[in-house]
């Protein structure tokens, strides 16, 4: 899915620093996804702006949360399998509020988040392509010749050499009606 501006050009890329001086890893992505995965992965309950207590769901607006508690389906489920009535008891707003500052997110220069983009989408390419060349062609046999009765009911079909069969026998490929 693509994160576009107004022109058509993606947005910047923005990188988690927690994930990469923790665990040496790269999470680059559009703002939101790493400003939600700094949430989820990288914040306990205590420092989240708003959060239920019931499932733990982490959140910035309490626009959310209240979405959340409406119409979170195993939210639902929970309150009815412990037979707890709804509660606002569950919704907690954070008096200490923790600053996502510069150490914890970067944001890519404009040409690195169009590299970051361009290398993203060259990736998809290749699966693509590699999925193509993987499974095999799913459409209906129809370099073989058919028989004439088939023929005469059935349109004829434009044939393509796979490379299994380039070397096939000229006989196969005339082959004689029956008589």
């Amino acid at each position: 899915m693509s994160v576009s501006s107004f022109n058509g050009q993606r947005r910047r890329a923005y990188q988690c620093l927690k994930c990469y001086h923790r665990m040496d890893k790269v999470y680059i992505e559009a703002k939101y996804r790493v400003y939600n995965k700094l949430l989820k992965e990288h914040m306990s309950l205590d420092q989240a702006p708003f959060y239920c207590r019931l499932c733990l769901f982490r959140c910035f607006k309490r626009k959310e949360l209240d979405k959340h508690v409406s119409s979170f389906r195993r939210h639902q489920l929970v309150l009815q399998e412990k037979n707890i009535p709804d509660s606002p008891d569950f919704i907690v707003s954070n008096p200490t509020l923790y600053s996502i500052t510069d150490r914890d997110v970067a944001i890519l220069s404009a040409e690195d988040s169009q590299r970051h983009w361009i290398s993203i989408s060259k990736k998809e390419d290749i699966l693509s392509q590699a999925m193509q060349s993987a499974l095999p062609d799913l459409s209906p046999i129809s370099n073989f010749p058919l028989s004439p009765f088939l023929q005469t009911m059935s349109p004829s079909q434009p044939t393509r050499p796979t490379p299994l069969q380039t070397d096939l026998p000229t006989q196969l490929h005339q082959q004689q009606p029956f008589t």
